[in-house]
């Protein structure tokens, strides 16, 4: 089978893009609005964009009238969020904060999570999540209807149960990873080939 991405509609390439890369990382994202409103919202087309320095990226669609959402909105006003990264025990709060509310309504009320103040940015962080990345706004890149959101990490918090010295022990952690539509894995099921990875790192060298 082959599909050529010119002969399909946005839906189609949704739903192929979205069970063909996977499994994905969930960033619950805050933010807030000029007014101090703090909104809270779950992305799931994430990833890291550099490490030296720093950043990550998220891409946001726009809705369905054509508008930013409220993540994107406070983002562009504060230049500031926090990734608040999934994990097993939260999922359904977080999911709570993907109903559709009215701008300006924040979502912080209807998780029944709790915030934390952060060090170096506005946005606070959830503190039922034991890994956060405080950012700063690098660019927003328009990508059809889409928004990419590209941030470099000024902060790392990370829990003291997860955090193994140099990194996080993924296997504490106990992330979740978002598959195609409603779907999601747990990442307890873990497993390396040392062998294969130092080889990889050899090869970056030369």
């Amino acid at each position: 089978m082959q599909i050529f991405a010119k002969d399909v509609t946005q839906k189609e390439a949704h739903l192929l893009l979205d069970s063909i890369v996977c499994p994905r990382p969930i960033f619950f994202v805050s933010t807030v609005n000029k007014d101090g409103v703090i909104n809270l919202a779950p992305f799931s087309m994430s990833t890291i964009a550099s490490t030296k320095p720093p950043m990550v990226c998220f891409s946001a669609a726009l809705r369905a009238n054509g508008k930013e959402k409220d993540t994107v909105v406070n983002i562009r006003e504060t230049k500031e969020f926090v990734v608040n990264m999934v994990t097993e025990e939260i999922l359904d709060n977080v999911l709570r904060a993907a109903a559709d509310y009215a701008p300006g309504i924040s979502e912080l009320p209807y998780t029944g999570l709790n915030t934390l103040a952060s060090l170096k940015v506005v946005p606070p962080r959830v503190s039922e999540s034991p890994v956060h990345m405080e950012c700063r706004l690098r660019q927003i890149l328009e990508l059809g209807l889409h928004q990419l959101i590209i941030g470099e990490v000024l902060v790392f918090h990370l829990d003291n149960d997860v955090y193994s010295g140099h990194d996080v022990d993924s296997s504490r952690l106990k992330i979740v990873g978002r598959m195609r539509g409603s779907s999601f894995v747990r990442t307890g099921d873990v497993f390396s080939n040392e062998e294969l990875w130092r080889l990889g790192e050899e090869e970056e060298k030369v």
